[in-house]
């Protein structure tokens, strides 16, 4: 089963797994909240478009608040252009 990410009675995001680990890895992060190539969410955290990952040995794990702050700021700035 595909878990989908929901939005929160405020509009905002959150995860079905917002109860399990804080850390998330770089499959999770593009599975759970931003559907794109391992190559553009590269681009997008290399340029500061994307939270920075933290570094743990040789791979790369997002703060899931960090992610989920991300995408309800982008959804903010969504609703406002369309708002106007």
């Amino acid at each position: 089963m595909k878990e989908q990410a929901a939005i929160n009675s405020n509009g905002e995001h959150s995860s079905p797994e917002s109860n399990c680990s804080p850390l998330l890895t770089e499959r999770e992060v593009r599975r759970l909240y931003f559907p794109v190539s391992a190559v553009t969410l590269w681009r997008k955290t290399r340029s500061k478009d994307f939270p920075a990952p933290l570094r743990i040995g040789k791979r790369n794990f997002w703060w899931r608040p960090d992610v989920e702050d991300w995408l309800n700021a982008q959804r903010r700035a969504c609703s406002a252009v369309v708002s106007q």
